[in-house]
């Protein structure tokens, strides 16, 4: 017998696509493979195992492994929170998508690093291949989970060439079935999921940006409402690829940090691409804070990796803001790090981050040679430089080409220049324009055609609004103009150029003023013809900020948006780069409404508790509306509505001191200015949380309107059950409603949702009638372009039950697949569309009814026993008609009046012999009989007494139907005593029955004449009978 440990060795030997060492075993199973343990002797005698030769132990799976695993398969040998356990659930028989989903979810949730999680991704990934191969010609496979996966495994393997070929192979084979099954939506939102890669890898191709352009086009039409958090992931990413510095920073701030966990890594992606725009912009609030807060979140994390590379973005901020002394302490402590050796993308970044600051500081020569240093080690280690989208490399590099410095490997300033001339991206081709135009006067070329560069190159920068690249290109411009023979047009802007910068730059080389440019604030925009980007007001005063960033903002359609936006306008108004908006908790502590650039992880740190402490303490201060601390920021107090009080808490790592050079009056100005944003923001709220108030009680009206007749069923017979169902209706536990065909159970399903007080609607479903292939369409909806015919989105059952009733009518026709499929939803309250990627949630109440013993079919394997038990928490038994003889006389008198007005018809009261045959009767219909009956009655009534007919043959002795299915004529039971023995079961009479209705209408169900109005029964419900008794019908 194999010990846990060895165990869920074996099991990840077994899943895994190649060997594995003994520290990617532990990190797969958490269990930890020491190589000199006897107990892998153990494992190889068993032949479950076998260790490979080599320096280096490694493991693979042994011949006799497989038959090992699936022998313990159901085993109860884990902890349910083991990540065996887990993995286990992969080899299960329908294992697919939603068990990676579950396993990779669980894995991020854990924050575990990058390295840790690749061998745990190729295994998924392997299990995907192979159940993509079998489920290849199944449209319902490419739903939301597996979407998802794939969006969530390419935003991972970006340390591992090995696996991204892999995924990439794997995407590649689910973009052939999308596009096999006409899945247009998921084949656009494939494309869209391979931003990750490009903007990653700095792919600069203007046919790729293209491409991705048209994809997110034909997205755009399958993504609902609920889908916008997308677009501006997408849209941002896209403005990053063709360098759209201020669209990029929009679309950020328009994204949800509450992103669903498989876009994170796209969220992340798009939030590197904007603190960079920021920085271009000079916004280094926004910069500085993003890159810290991601930062911080990656060290909670133990993600070293993506620390480093963050520490080595910051470099970058810090330069372009002139705080060199920081910068060069953050490269310093990179530099000593072991992941500048061992990764190249942090290795490139520290570099490059490292030859900027001599560049800057004036020794041209000393960044050379430590860039071309460098670059060599890497290459000679196999490594290889990564791009770089940062202009001011480009301007290095032609610096060191005039001066006549060797090329280093990697960096030929040539074929840059060309590079990025035909790419997408407009902020660096505005720069290489510059360089090419400088190129050509060297060359001797006409000055004129360098003029024309130089003026392309000059409208992109301010139509961008990088203020350093603008003064450079004028500058040039200036120099171009002049050689030209164009001196007025050269002295003017030459002017423009010594305004911004304060210096004259006549005659000084493009390196000095590459060094002069980087002191250029925005505000020379206005010099340079432009206009001031509406980002730039740093030179106004507090209340300036406040009017010019608010009246920009366009109000959202959520709560949590709006937070978001107030909270993000507030720190750009202060310039800070973090802050939260709360209100007291009953204890004092902060409780926040909405937070930036602070994770989850880092609010519970010990490293925030002194800051939260102190937050406590100013929520206690009585009325003080402004509160500061050196350490900790700043306190707003802003008046809510009522008598909640809210705070708005800002801070800065990079500015601690900023508060203290603002006017106290100021600070209460914009204070006060804040607290009326917040103040229409909340209204706003308020406002629509009323209109959907109503809109739900005019449901509601209607729904009540519709069933003013239903109360008549619920008569004194169940005065009982109504005080059974008084305590329940106004609990969400989920009802079973028992009891035969015509109780009345949807009437009291309807009553138990009036009297529950929920305000969505009631939802009836009957999905006996309903094809197996389309429950998901039907219950979970689909989006438009989800399969062939999608072709607008559908809102499911589920979903439109949100926060009322969905009563599912004869649960236990339903087949064992959809069982499965329910069972899931009802655990979790959660669903997809079908070829939709957004999780929903409805908070329905669920009634369900069956005319079948459950228990007896739990018994007999034909309804799953968990769902049994998930349906049937409160179950609720209605009595035939029969057993509650006092109702027939007030039914049939109720049921008299309101058919006699709907026909316009007087009509007598029953006879006393006539109430005797009523009462006499068994009514194997129960009360939809008996409607039934009377509605009859009263159609065919022409004056006098009501022509009751009972049954087909209208006697009241009428149960049932003898003899056999040939053509006879079937005789009816007699009236009088009988002997039991003579009597056939319900099943039977009801299937002798069934099959004389057939006969008289032709086999047609539908229709005036057809079986269902002959009988008063629903078509499912009727199809499921004769379904049940093997009785065919004709196409109607």
């Amino acid at each position: 017998m194999l010990l846990p440990v060895q165990a869920a060795h074996v099991l990840a030997l077994y899943l895994a696509p190649r060997p594995l060492n003994a520290e990617e075993l532990h990190w797969l199973t958490g269990e930890c493979a020491r190589p000199d343990d006897t107990a892998w002797n153990a494992l190889e005698r068993r032949h479950v195992a076998e260790r490979l030769p080599g320096d280096a132990p490694r493991w693979r799976a042994g011949p006799s492994a497989g038959a090992f695993v699936r022998a313990r398969l159901f085993a109860d040998i884990w902890p349910p929170e083991h990540r065996a356990c887990a993995l286990r659930s992969l080899l299960r028989d329908g294992a697919g998508p939603r068990e990676c989903v579950e396993i990779l979810r669980d894995a991020w949730t854990r924050s575990r690093a990058d390295a840790e999680l690749a061998p745990l991704l190729e295994v998924l990934v392997a299990f995907l291949m192979r159940w993509c191969a079998r489920r290849g010609a199944d449209p319902a496979a490419l739903d939301g989970d597996f979407l998802n996966l794939l969006f969530a495994l390419q935003s991972f393997p970006l340390s591992s060439l090995s696996l991204l070929r892999k995924i990439l192979r794997l995407t590649a084979r689910a973009h052939r079935m999308a596009r096999n099954s006409g899945n247009e939506r998921f084949t656009a939102m494939l494309l869209l999921s391979r931003f990750y890669l490009h903007v990653f890898v700095g792919n600069n191709s203007s046919r790729l940006a293209d491409r991705l352009e048209s994809a997110l086009n034909t997205a755009r039409g399958f993504l609902g409402p609920e889908d916008d958090s997308l677009l501006p992931l997408f849209e941002g990413q896209l403005a990053y690829m063709r360098g759209e510095l201020k669209k990029i920073i929009a679309c950020f701030n328009r994204c949800s940090d509450d992103m669903a966990w498989c876009y994170r890594r796209f969220y992340d992606t798009l939030g590197v691409c904007a603190l960079f725009s920021a920085g271009y912009l000079h916004q280094f609030h926004f910069a500085l804070g993003s890159v810290e807060h991601f930062q911080r979140k990656a060290v909670l994390a133990g993600d070293e990796l993506t620390a480093a590379m963050f520490r080595s973005n910051s470099c970058f901020l810090l330069l372009r803001k002139g705080d060199r002394k920081r910068m060069r302490a953050v490269l310093r402590g990179l530099e000593a790090t072991p992941l500048y050796e061992e990764h190249a993308i942090v290795h490139s970044h520290v570099t490059r981050a490292h030859a900027l600051l001599f560049f800057v500081e004036g020794d041209a020569r000393g960044a050379h040679a430590l860039l071309d240093a460098q670059t060599r080690r890497l290459l000679a280690r196999g490594g290889k430089p990564v791009t770089f989208k940062d202009p001011l490399v480009l301007d290095m590099l032609y610096v060191f080409s005039c001066h006549g410095f060797p090329a280093v490997p990697g960096y030929d300033a040539a074929s840059l220049v060309q590079s990025f001339l035909q790419g997408a991206n407009r902020h660096l081709k505005a720069t290489a324009l510059r360089i090419r135009a400088l190129q050509e006067l060297e060359a001797g070329a006409p000055p004129r055609e360098a003029v024309a560069l130089l003026r392309q190159s000059f409208e992109i920068c301010r139509s961008l609004g990088d203020p350093q690249s603008l003064a450079l290109t004028v500058h040039a411009l200036a120099q171009a103009c002049e050689r030209d023979g164009d001196a007025g047009e050269a002295r003017l802007l030459s002017g423009m150029v010594r305004e911004a910068t304060g210096r004259d730059l006549r005659g000084v080389s493009y390196h000095e003023a590459c060094r002069t440019c980087m002191e250029v604030r925005p505000a020379a925009f206005e010099l340079f013809g432009a206009a001031l980007p509406e980002e730039n007001v740093a030179d106004k005063s507090v209340a300036e900020r406040c009017h010019a960033i608010f009246s920009g903002l366009a109000m959202p359609d959520t709560r949590e948006e709006a937070l978001h936006l107030f909270v993000r306008a507030a720190m750009d108004v202060f310039r800070q780069e973090r802050g939260g908006l709360f209100h007291p908790g009953d204890g004092g502590e902060p409780r926040f409404a909405h937070i930036v650039n602070v994770s989850d992880l880092e609010l519970r740190s010990l490293g925030m508790r002194p800051c939260l402490n102190w937050l406590a303490a100013a929520a206690r201060e009585s009325r003080r509306p402004v509160l500061w601390h050196e350490r900790h920021g700043l306190v707003l107090r802003l008046a809510g509505t009522g008598a909640e009080v809210w705070l708005l808490w800002l801070d800065s790592v990079y500015a601690p001191q900023a508060f203290s050079e603002i006017p106290a009056e100021d600070l209460l100005q914009g204070a006060r200015l804040l607290a009326a944003e917040l103040r229409a923001i909340l209204r706003l709220e308020s406002f629509r949380k009323r209109e959907i108030t109503l809109r739900h009680d005019k449901l509601r009206d209607i729904f009540l309107r519709e069933d003013r007749n239903d109360c008549l069923v619920l008569r004194e017979g169940l005065q009982d059950l109504l005080a059974q169902v008084a305590g329940a209706a106004v609990t969400d536990v989920p009802i079973l409603i028992c009891g035969e065909t015509g109780v009345g159970k949807e009437i009291m399903a309807r009553h138990i949702h009036a009297a529950s007080g929920r305000s969505g609607p009631f939802i009836p479903v009957h999905p006996a009638g309903m094809v197996e292939n389309l429950f998901e369409s039907e219950f979970f909806g689909h989006e438009r372009g989800a399969f062939t015919g999608a072709i607008k989105q559908k809102i499911g059952l589920f979903e439109m039950a949100d926060q009322g009733t969905l009563f599912i009518d004869e649960i236990g026709e339903m087949s064992p697949l959809v069982q499965t499929k329910l069972l899931r939803v009802l655990q979790e309250r959660r669903f997809m569309r079908v070829g939709g990627t957004r999780e929903l949630h409805s908070r329905f109440r669920l009634i369900a009814a069956t005319n079948r013993d459950l228990w007896q079919e739990v018994r007999e394997r034909r309804f799953r026993q968990d769902l049994f038990y998930r349906i049937a928490a409160f179950p609720l038994t209605m009595p035939p008609l029969r057993q509650r003889r006092q109702d027939i006389l007030p039914l049939a008198n109720a049921f008299i009046r309101h058919f006699a007005r709907r026909y316009g018809k007087t009509v007598a009261p029953l006879r006393e012999d006539q109430a005797g045959e009523l009462l006499a009767y068994d009514w194997p219909g129960n009360i939809r009989e008996l409607r039934s009956l009377v509605e009859r009655a009263v159609i065919l009534h022409r004056g006098g007494d009501l022509p009751l007919l009972f049954g087909l043959s209208g006697d009241p002795g009428f149960v049932g139907i003898r003899g056999k299915e040939s053509g006879d004529a079937d005789p009816v039971l007699p009236e009088g005593p009988f002997r039991p023995e003579s009597l056939p079961t319900l099943e039977e009479a009801e299937a002798r029955y069934l099959r004389r209705v057939m006969r008289l209408t032709g086999g047609r169900v539908r229709g005036e004449d057809g079986a269902a109005a002959l009988l008063r029964m629903k078509i499912p419900t009727l199809y499921a009978k004769l379904r049940r008794h093997g009785i065919a019908c004709g196409r109607g």
